[in-house]
């Protein structure tokens, strides 16, 4: 785990003091979750995106080896 700082204002503090309190948790555990949540939908995509590249050579054989970055650019404006 990393260590951080973040500022809050006043209502976001109390905001989240009192979802905390009602959620039997700590501030920062609340905190964790919170951005994991908002985080997953970024994380999912990044993903699909690596097994989409790593499958390009079980899918293509010699010609990925060969002709890799002309496949990958095509990969990546068909996904746009």
């Amino acid at each position: 785990m990393y260590r951080t700082q973040v500022y809050l204002r006043e209502s976001q503090h109390l905001a989240l003091k009192r979802e905390a309190a009602r959620r039997n948790k700590s501030m920062t555990e609340l905190l964790r979750d919170l951005i994991d949540e908002q985080l997953a939908p970024f994380a999912s995509r990044a993903g699909a995106n690596l097994r989409g590249i790593t499958a390009l050579g079980s899918s293509r054989g010699a010609e990925a080896s060969m002709r890799h970055d002309e496949i990958f650019a095509r990969g990546a404006r068909a996904r746009r």
